[in-house]
């Protein structure tokens, strides 16, 4: 996916989560006694939104905030993903839907199942 791309839908995702309660959740937290510096309070948004609730930072620089974390942190995955030349990519865009996702999964699951089976002598001829 190209990066302008795929920007643009962590924006989008972002500001999903904003409009679905992110703030409400972050804030639910602390009041239950969760310590800010928690590791698990570090996490992508939740450190973000804690500095707002907090009052160190304006709700557009935590939004702002959240979103170059995400966009540094898939840059970080596409990185460690190109290492790895084996791995099978797929383009969301050609799929109507989760199910026709599922049924190509494993219809090149089946294929590399059959391969392996080859590679190990232990296909049966039909």
């Amino acid at each position: 996916m190209p990066r302008d791309a795929l920007n643009r839908r962590i924006d989008m995702r972002v500001d999903q989560m904003v409009a679905d309660g992110l703030a409400r959740e972050v804030g639910g937290l602390l009041r239950m006694g969760y310590n800010p510096e928690a590791t698990a309070m570090q996490a992508i948004g939740y450190k973000e939104f804690a500095l707002y609730l907090a009052g160190r930072e304006t709700l557009e620089q935590a939004v702002d905030a959240v979103k170059l974390e995400t966009r540094k942190y898939a840059k970080r995955q596409m990185t460690w993903f190109r290492k790895h030349h084996d791995i099978t990519w797929l383009d969301m865009e050609e799929f109507s839907g989760p199910s026709d996702v599922a049924e190509e999964i494993m219809l090149r699951l089946a294929d590399w199942m059959e391969e392996v089976d080859i590679t190990l002598g232990r296909h049966e001829r039909r």
